[in-house]
């Protein structure tokens, strides 16, 4: 009896670990992989649903809770096919419509690019990721109706997204790269092929760029890049300026002709003059913690106190408008160029640079950019009793008080107090359709247009605006949505 109540507590015992032992792996909380990490395209994604409450994204400092997360987890091979299945299966937009909208792109092959959107879209914490996904099925894919030419009849903006994901990896909810790919897809839509090419190459070298600038900024304390919200990434991210619409370059123009690399290279910003901006703003003490500082450094230097030493005025002055000047082999007026490398050049040769307000605000554009400062322009415009009043310059993203603002410099002296201007905030092409479509406006030069949001405001009233501070949220309203 002794002996079968010994081997009787033994197996008692033995149930006992071995019950404790898969009680503890199947509620043990299993690790979740949140960075999708390759070497390959001999990949795949398993897939994992949880319900648990997600946490709040530094870039929006919200906390959302999805209906499902899906945490993507890239380990064996599986076909394209079958990430665009699984987009389509969580039944609710824009991940069905992305799905398909993956499997229309024309070289959609590489696995590990699409596993990586896939993650991008399905396991985010930032709802601004899927609000950036909104808009790219929105307003991803041109009209053809809007061009004299053929062209692709697939989502563009996608297409940048997929390059991007096929030489980068993605970041927890990576609403930089999304930026990227929402303002490059227009010079997938009127480029020629040696032009797509040459996009497949510069947005992946200027998202690297930002993510540099991003590391420099938080090595040296200040507000980082890519803690901005989506609209001023966005602004960030896109690079031509006022050139989109005015200039003898200007991407208007190329609805009757495609683009070619002389234009596509003319009006937007390379990476390699961004650098050496960069170099150059260090150089001169000009980048510092505070963006209103930083900014008015800058536009102290060109066009406000340093106006006579660094900046020839051209537009109405005698002997120089007359004239024409050569850029690139081509005789055009000094004013309204929109060429980086002409500005950049001139100024490093002479200390100077011409043209007029729309210049000046292409080129400080290009400064703020240059220091990861995301920079918008305004055009300010009324025709009273025949006469004509008009002034352009950048506003910017202060990300300590989250608005954005206008140098102190350019909220006065230009402008008739008595008159109420039209105000006309550039809105960067993210709706491909209809976007150039312009309604004109009889009392000003310019009109209503998907490329700008129009507004009236008195000197005094604008003033008021600028210089405490535009909302982040009013801004992406008027940008994005209005």
């Amino acid at each position: 009896m002794a002996g079968r109540g010994s081997r009787l507590i033994a197996i008692l015992l033995v149930v006992v670990v071995v019950t404790s032992a898969v009680s503890y792996w199947l509620y043990y909380p299993k690790p979740i992989t949140q960075i999708v990490s390759h070497t390959s395209e001999q990949t795949s994604l398993e897939v994992r649903r949880t319900s648990e409450q997600t946490l709040g994204s530094s870039s929006s400092l919200a906390t959302v809770a999805p209906e499902t997360t899906l945490w993507l987890n890239v380990t064996t091979p599986k076909p394209v096919s079958y990430y665009a299945s699984l987009l389509k299966s969580v039944g609710t937009q824009p991940y069905v419509e992305l799905g398909w909208e993956l499997q229309a792109l024309p070289d959609a092959s590489n696995a590990t690019a699409v596993a990586k959107i896939t993650y991008l879209a399905l396991n985010a914490t930032n709802p601004e990721v899927k609000e950036a996904f909104q808009l790219m099925i929105k307003g991803g894919t041109p009209a053809p109706s809007d061009y004299r030419y053929t062209v692709p009849n697939y989502n563009t903006e996608l297409q940048v997204l997929y390059w991007l994901a096929c030489q980068n990896e993605f970041k927890k909810d990576d609403t930089l790269a999304l930026a990227v790919a929402l303002v490059n897809g227009i010079w997938v839509t009127v480029g020629n092929e040696d032009v797509r090419q040459a996009v497949k190459k510069d947005s992946s070298d200027l998202l690297a760029f930002f993510r540099e600038t991003n590391e420099i900024q938080r090595s040296r304390g200040y507000s980082e890049l890519e803690r901005y919200p989506l609209e001023a990434k966005i602004c960030l991210a896109y690079t031509s300026s006022i050139g989109t619409f005015d200039g003898q370059h200007s991407i208007s123009r190329m609805l009757a002709a495609r683009a070619d690399l002389k234009k596509y290279d003319w009006v937007r910003y390379d990476v390699g003059l961004l650098l050496r901006m960069r170099k150059i703003a260090i150089e001169n003490n000009w980048w510092e913690g505070s963006v209103d500082s930083t900014v008015g450094n800058i536009e102290d230097y060109f066009y406000s106190s340093g106006f006579q030493q660094h900046w020839i005025y051209s537009t109405g002055t005698p002997g120089v408008t007359e004239s024409l000047i050569e850029v690139e082999g081509e005789l055009i007026p000094p004013h309204w160029v929109y060429n980086l490398q002409f500005y950049l050049d001139s100024y490093v040769s002479t200390g100077k640079v011409m043209g007029d307000c729309g210049d000046e605000t292409y080129f400080m554009e290009a400064w703020g950019k240059s220091l990861g400062i995301a920079t918008d322009f305004v055009i300010h415009q009324i025709i009273d009793n025949g006469v004509y009043y008009g002034h352009a310059h950048i506003i910017y993203y202060e990300p300590a008080t989250r608005t954005w603002k206008a140098y102190a410099g350019q909220l006065s002296g230009h402008y008739q107090p008595s008159l109420s201007y039209y105000v006309f905030t550039f809105r960067p092409p993210v709706k491909l359709p209809a976007y150039f479509a312009f309604s004109p406006i009889k009392e000003a030069r310019m009109g209503y247009s998907g490329t700008v949001y129009v507004a009236r405001y008195t000197s005094d009233e604008f003033q008021q605006v600028f210089q405490n501070g535009c909302p982040s949220s009013q801004m992406k309203q008027w940008l994005l949505y209005s």
